[in-house]
């Protein structure tokens, strides 16, 4: 009987070792940063600021420009109305990121007329 039923399943050659190191050994990257720091600061670790004083100038201005409201006050059976506005004379100050360990924190500090 030449049945193959008999027989053990050949198993295939390994494989040469110089194939195996190229399937384990893959290139090992850094992870994407997230944290919005510099090509330099690896997983922003390190500290590392960053100023934003004109563009928080203009931000402040542009939403506060113009703005006001009216209010309506009743006391004793009489009505007053108040109408205020808000106008800029002077405005200065710094707006900053700071980023260290992975984290990032914004500050301002600013003054106003």
């Amino acid at each position: 009987d030449d049945s193959d039923d008999d027989e053990p399943a050949k198993k295939p050659p390994p494989k040469p070792v110089k194939e195996l190191e190229k399937e384990v050994a893959k290139p090992i990257t850094a992870p994407k940063q997230e944290s919005g720091g510099s090509s330099w600061n690896v997983n922003s670790w390190h500290f590392e600021e960053s100023k934003y004083d004109k563009w928080g100038e203009e931000r402040l201005t542009q939403l506060l420009k113009g703005k006001g409201s009216d209010v309506v006050i009743e006391h004793n059976d009489q009505e007053f109305d108040f109408k205020f506005s808000l106008s800029i004379s002077k405005l200065e100050g710094e707006c900053w990121t700071h980023i260290r360990k992975g984290k990032k924190v914004t500050g301002y500090n600013y003054e106003m007329q």
